[in-house]
């Protein structure tokens, strides 16, 4: 548990919103690491030794959330499939869908979720070994246009053990100017304490 990312490693203007579940053995279908299982996402659920749901941060009063979990393999090469999985069409397809049974379920059945292009560039660079993006779609006079929700899923790896980091929420007018740019620096110092509590 110790090295899921936690509200104190973002620093004062983050707070717990929901506990973490802890280690369990329950993954579920109609989660992140549910996309990547069989039949469809290719990992077999025999080679996953562990996994450990970690709590859901909050930002002030903003509506933007961030959470960690960790999933441990039975050794790196699994760990290393693993992340080609995550990082492949078939679970982003998974993940849209996902996002948009449940968007639809709570407002607008038009509304949708698409994937965001990331430049291959930001990759594999040390533990991080991927990113995906998703934007909201809402339907703004009968048009299905870009609107202010997102999620964006950082894959890392260390050894046999993958951190996924996901921030989420909804741009609204109140949020500050910077608060982007303050956000992004924000998860990555909070992953990197995460990382080195994995690394010890």
């Amino acid at each position: 548990m110790k090295a899921v990312v936690t509200p104190p490693d973002f620093g004062g203007k983050w707070s717990e919103f929901q506990a973490g579940t802890g280690i369990t053995s329950d993954i579920g279908h109609s989660t992140r690491i549910g996309c990547a299982l069989e039949p469809n996402g290719s990992v077999d659920p025999g080679v996953i030794e562990a996994v450990v749901g970690g709590p859901i941060a909050q930002r002030g009063s903003t509506m933007h959330y961030a959470t960690s979990a960790l999933v441990g393999f039975a050794d790196e090469a699994a760990a290393r499939s693993a992340i080609g999985v995550f990082r492949s069409s078939a679970w982003s397809a998974c993940r849209v869908d996902q996002k948009t049974r449940e968007e639809t379920e709570a407002g607008p059945a038009d509304n949708r979720w698409r994937v965001e292009p990331v430049d291959d560039a930001g990759r594999s660079r040390g533990s991080l070994q991927g990113i995906v993006r998703f934007q909201f779609q809402a339907v703004v006079d009968g048009e299905l246009v870009d609107a202010n929700g997102y999620e964006t899923v950082l894959l890392y790896r260390v050894g046999r053990t993958v951190l996924i980091v996901a921030a989420e929420g909804v741009h609204a007018e109140s949020d500050p100017k910077n608060l982007n740019a303050a956000r992004d620096k924000e998860l990555q110092a909070a992953t990197t304490m995460a990382l080195q509590r994995l690394r010890r």
